[in-house]
């Protein structure tokens, strides 16, 4: 008992931690898509996309970083490739629009191992067409 008892108790502090550091990157994702959502809906702002990125968040301070952008690209089997708006894809089809909207949010354990880094940086961008 007097060995497994402090192991299960490690297992137990790592678990809860691990369990903290997903939902935290899941709220920096679902920032990330809220920003995106209001482009879709409202038009490219990159103010108010970012204000929507920050805001209504439980636990994490997530950032706007970097802050939400617009450009024009083709897309391609390893994603977009940005380009001028004027050109013609290799399809032959014309360059879209596209609106690109990011948060990120630092996450720090809440025990300090001397094999687990001090903090880790947590980041999600998400893009969608919208001409």
């Amino acid at each position: 008992m007097a060995i497994i008892l402090p192991v299960l108790i490690a297992m137990a502090f790592g678990l809860v931690d691990y369990s903290s550091a997903l939902l935290q990157q899941t709220q920096v994702q679902n920032a990330a898509q809220r920003g995106l959502q209001y482009a879709l809906t409202h038009g490219f702002n990159s103010s108010a996309m970012s204000n929507v990125i920050t805001r209504n968040t439980n636990s994490a301070v997530i950032s706007a970083t970097p802050a939400p952008s617009k450009f024009c690209g083709c897309p391609s089997n390893v994603g977009i490739s940005s380009t001028t708006c004027s050109s013609l894809c290799s399809d032959g089809s014309r360059a879209g629009t596209y609106v690109s909207a990011s948060a990120a949010a630092t996450y720090i354990p809440y025990i300090a191992l001397p094999f687990v880094p001090a903090s880790f940086a947590l980041q999600s961008t998400a893009t969608a067409r919208i001409q």
